[in-house]
């Protein structure tokens, strides 16, 4: 009996830990960032009646696997705050790469995020972006007012040696 419910036990863990590896690192990123963000696009689309359009320049840009994961994983945490708490009619994601830097942008045109929503506690999806942009070097600025909606700009380093320069969340006009 104790030898069925090891086993039992062994394979729960084993189907756990590839659903875990499966969700950090989505098989569709064998595709390239690129066409990772646009079927994570079209789904949300689908399920949230939100036009997204996607724009990746160059056409395939040379991003390494953990940033690319990164990269993905905020658009993935991005794309229901937005249908949760923007009210937005349309969705913008560019991506690119220029200059050793990776650039993704995600832009709703919904109500925007009030300064207070930043320090709230039990708001970690900003929080959680920020600090995976940190982890990777680069920042996160979010630019927001009722009239225009939200635009997270995220800047990573995609070569050795270089920076981004820092900032935090605020609240202001996009640029």
């Amino acid at each position: 009996g104790k030898i069925s419910q090891i086993d039992a036990r062994v394979d729960e863990t084993i189907r756990t830990t590839s659903r875990i590896a499966r969700e950090l690192r989505p098989g569709v990123l064998d595709l390239g960032l690129g066409a990772a963000v646009e079927w994570l696009a079209r789904e949300f689309e689908n399920r949230m009646s939100i036009p997204c359009r996607v724009t990746v320049t160059p056409d395939d840009p040379e991003v390494p696997a953990d940033i690319a994961a990164a990269l993905f994983s905020i658009c993935r945490e991005a794309l229901p705050n937005i249908s949760k708490h923007a009210a937005a009619g349309r969705v913008v994601i560019d991506i690119g790469a220029h200059r050793d830097v990776g650039v993704l942008k995600i832009s709703d045109d919904g109500r925007g995020i009030a300064a207070a929503d930043f320090a709230k506690p039990g708001s970690f999806g900003l929080r959680g972006m920020t600090e995976r942009a940190e982890q990777l070097g680069g920042t996160l600025e979010v630019f927001s007012n009722a009239a225009s909606g939200t635009t997270l700009n995220l800047r990573v380093p995609l070569g050795d040696g270089n920076t981004v320069a820092a900032s935090s969340p605020g609240t202001s006009e996009a640029a």
